[in-house]
């Protein structure tokens, strides 16, 4: 494991006194999307963006990317709420401010990127569908 994934969890672990585990996991979770982002990186430095490979791998990217960064947060809300008995939409407002908006803080560019993300397949779909048009007259 390199220095730049041990040392922040090492001082995580030493911060968090032991809480959190679940919330931790969590956002480990979130890294799930990574290697295929990765990948569409790399079929597209090795010229394969008109692959079906890298159409696959694209709609791979949004599933995960949504499932994992975007839908985590209310999924850890609604679990958060059903251990301690109270309704989701009370949940920001029992946790620690801090926690709240680290939320928050987290969560804007993972939405931010997911709109990038979303704008990009849209523009590809579009020129593919253009190709074709072009092709078919």
């Amino acid at each position: 494991m390199s220095l730049s994934v041990t040392l922040p969890l090492l001082s995580l672990q030493f911060f968090r006194n032991e809480l959190g585990d679940f919330f931790i996991g969590c956002l480990f979770t979130a890294e799930l999307s990574t290697p295929f982002v990765s990948l569409g990186k790399i079929l597209i430095q090795l010229g394969l963006q008109d692959s079906i490979l890298h159409k696959v791998n694209g709609v791979i990217v949004l599933f995960t990317f949504f499932l994992c960064r975007i839908l985590l947060f209310p999924y850890m809300y609604w679990v958060y709420g059903q251990h301690y008995g109270i309704p989701v939409y009370r949940v920001p407002f029992h946790l620690p401010l801090s926690c709240t908006l680290g939320n928050i803080c987290v969560l804007a560019p993972q939405v931010y990127w997911f709109y990038m993300l979303c704008r990009k397949g849209i523009r590809l779909y579009q020129r593919e569908r253009k190709m074709r048009e072009t092709a078919s007259n």
